[in-house]
């Protein structure tokens, strides 16, 4: 339902939002479209990390000593490694500015800059994943490539299965394509794109306008 104590998930997020709306006197069918396109929550990426021995007193069974948590843009840490970087103040600031230029300079210039980012967050699948899109830009081979390991890296990187499958479909891959969005949509049924990107791969698939 957190992400930390004061970035709620989406479903809380969107409950909070509804009821702001609402007593703002905004119109129902905005406040309706706000629910049915928000594909996560208007939070960063970062979770707070939960101690195993507080996992273990409380009986949270899903935590365990190897659970892994998202730090910013750089990946998954376990509760120890993302400990120690918070207390030394570790951060990748050659990948924030990489991602924040990837658009506005030259494709060859941030995809350097990106690589030369990973090279220190070797676990960030968002890297990969904006080195993928700059290489679609350029129709580039490699585009799939990278969005396979953007996805390999974080499993629970919906936005990597999604541009994926995007991938797959330009190349005439349906049934991957397939694979890569309904495991997008098994982690985030709200996205839109994953919904209309699926929805077209099973027509094709199907030869069913209306699957």
């Amino acid at each position: 339902m957190f992400r930390t104590p004061y970035h709620p998930e989406l479903d809380v997020s969107i409950m909070f939002c509804s009821q702001l709306f609402a007593k703002l006197d905004v119109a129902a069918d905005l406040v309706d479209r706000m629910r049915e396109s928000l594909p996560a929550a208007p939070f960063p990426r970062t979770e707070a990390p939960i101690h195993p021995a507080v996992a273990g007193h409380f009986g949270l069974h899903y935590v365990h000593p190897g659970s892994k948590y998202v730090f910013a843009d750089e990946g998954r840490f376990t509760f120890e490694e993302f400990c120690r970087r918070y207390m030394r103040f570790e951060w990748n600031e050659e990948l924030v500015v990489a991602l924040s230029r990837m658009w506005s300079e030259d494709s060859s210039k941030a995809i350097a800059s990106l690589k030369s980012a990973v090279a220190r967050s070797p676990r960030s699948s968002v890297a990969l994943r904006a080195i993928a899109e700059l290489h679609e830009r350029n129709n580039n081979g490699t585009a799939i490539e990278m969005a396979e390991a953007a996805l390999q890296r974080d499993w629970g990187d919906y936005e990597a299965a999604s541009l994926l499958g995007h991938l797959y479909i330009k190349a005439g891959e349906m049934k991957k394509a397939c694979n890569a969005l309904s495991h997008g949509n098994a982690i985030n049924p709200r996205d839109p794109h994953i919904k209309a990107r699926l929805r077209l791969v099973l027509q094709k698939l199907t030869g069913n306008p209306k699957k």
